[in-house]
């Protein structure tokens, strides 16, 4: 007995096609959108992980330096601690290097090269300061270490802290030696090298033995002059304000061609310029870090 086969066609409306093609690309753009999601989600992630990194690393290197400062106990003392009078606006004689600074003497575990035959460098530290959004270093953390012999190995006539505090923008030379010991551009230290980026404040605050602030030096000063005796701290408080990459050019395009550092945009007059706008959008997405390092009494008490 033959089974008979029965043949079934279905045939799709057009209706049907639109109605299941519509549904698919719905699917598609939901789905597409998660990933996105997703995407956006883990590179913020990886951008604040960043941050936390960067400044991390940066405090402990400080931290490290500081913590093994050293103190002459018959001699001038190789510290200095300088601030502009006014942080939004350095002052213009000291170009890129004229915001705060610290500068003292360490047995740094990072000497500036293997010739070195002693500890001691003079260690500076600055933010790097500019106006100008084209500039690539703006936004970096500088560390400079200036040690006892080039890399070269002779000797490096810009290490000369030794009974020496005179300190300012920059310096003169005697027979190609750096009159001051200190000084913010590089004519008496070695160049500044890059730490992190994106950073947009780096403050200091340095206490004495009772917690009482060791007053600052902020007078204007392009030539060498002599510090006043008497500033080796106890406790130094570093303060580090850095943003993630996207923020930090999302920011500098809000700046254009303002000062983007000043804060003066609580000024209701302001409350529509680009100024106000970028104080605005880095106060939301900047992020402080601060850290207090204990240095001690080196004998600056005795």
């Amino acid at each position: 007995m033959k089974k008979l086969k029965i043949k079934t066609r279905y045939k799709f409306t057009l209706l049907e096609l639109i109605v299941s093609l519509a549904l698919f690309s719905i699917v598609v753009v939901v789905l597409t959108k998660l990933c996105n999601s997703a995407l956006n989600v883990i590179e913020s992630s990886r951008e604040s992980s960043m941050v936390f990194q960067n400044a991390t690393s940066a405090l402990d290197v400080i931290s490290a330096d500081l913590q093994s400062a050293y103190f002459m106990v018959d001699g001038n003392i190789p510290f200095w601690h300088w601030e502009p009078p006014d942080p939004t606006s350095p002052p213009v004689a000291w170009g890129s290097y004229g915001n705060e600074l610290l500068a003292f003497v360490s047995a740094t575990m990072l000497p500036p090269n293997d010739n070195c035959t002693s500890r001691l460098c003079e260690v500076k530290y600055q933010k790097y300061y500019s106006t100008i959004r084209s500039d690539d270093l703006d936004g970096w953390l500088l560390r400079s270490v200036t040690g006892n012999k080039n890399i070269d190995s002779t000797d490096n006539l810009k290490r000369n802290f030794l009974n020496n505090m005179q300190v300012g923008f920059s310096t003169t030379t005697v027979d190609g030696a750096p009159v001051a010991a200190f000084t913010a551009d590089s004519s008496s230290s070695e160049s500044y090298q890059k730490l992190i980026p994106y950073v947009t404040k780096l403050t200091f605050a340095c206490y004495d033995q009772i917690g009482s602030e060791i007053t600052a030096e902020n007078d204007i000063t392009t030539v060498e002059k002599t510090q006043s005796a008497g500033s080796f701290p106890f406790t130094v408080k570093v303060e580090l304000v850095l943003m993630d990459k996207n923020s930090w050019n999302k920011w500098v395009s809000l700046s254009g061609n303002v000062n983007p550092y000043k804060e003066d945009s609580d000024n209701e007059s302001l409350a529509e310029s680009a100024q106000s706008q970028a104080y605005k959008f880095r106060k939301k997405h900047e992020r402080a870090f601060i850290k207090f390092v204990h240095i001690g009494d080196r004998g600056q008490y005795e």
